[in-house]
């Protein structure tokens, strides 16, 4: 497979909407991006991130979109730092996703000058949980960070879940 079609394959796995990890292939079908004789599911997180990040997805970012009002979002919440939305395929009753305005691809790449805005995001994260009725009886906010991690959407983002309870461990 040539690197352009590779490319592609993974932009089209990024801005879809997906329940299962990059490797598992895309959700419901058989098919599963190739690069070099290798499954991407075999590939190392490295050369995963590597291909992933070869163009520059800020302009095919689905976030990127959303944050612009590209793409409707069901918008819960909004400030100068941050957007937040109900996530399209909720894993609970509440399941709000938090999003920067500024495009950075995940916890692992963010750097000091995005540090208030990650403590923005926990705030606000907050506050939504208080607004929803949720926050006294408990909620999880968690950021899933490259591909082993659970990240489908390479631009940084916090999942605030709450209206059940959750064990621990999770995963």
């Amino acid at each position: 497979m040539a690197f352009e079609e590779a490319q592609h394959s993974v932009e089209l796995l990024l801005t879809c909407n997906r329940s299962a990890p990059l490797s598992q292939g895309f959700p419901g079908t058989e098919t599963e991006l190739v690069v070099h004789g290798l499954r991407f599911g075999e590939l190392t997180n490295t050369a995963r991130y590597a291909l992933i990040n070869h163009s520059d997805m800020k302009d095919d970012c689905l976030f990127c979109k959303i944050v612009a009002g590209e793409i409707p979002s069901g918008k819960v919440y909004e400030d100068e730092t941050c957007i937040a939305f109900n996530d399209i395929s909720p894993q609970a009753p509440t399941h709000v996703l938090v999003v920067p305005r500024e495009h950075f691809d995940s916890l692992d790449t963010a750097t000091d000058a995005q540090r208030a805005t990650l403590g923005h995001l926990l705030l606000a994260s907050a506050e939504i949980a208080r607004k929803r009725g949720i926050a006294e009886d408990g909620y999880r906010v968690v950021i899933n960070t490259n591909a082993d991690g659970g990240q489908t959407v390479f631009h940084l983002h916090v999942h605030l879940l709450g209206g059940r309870p959750f064990v621990f461990p999770p995963g």
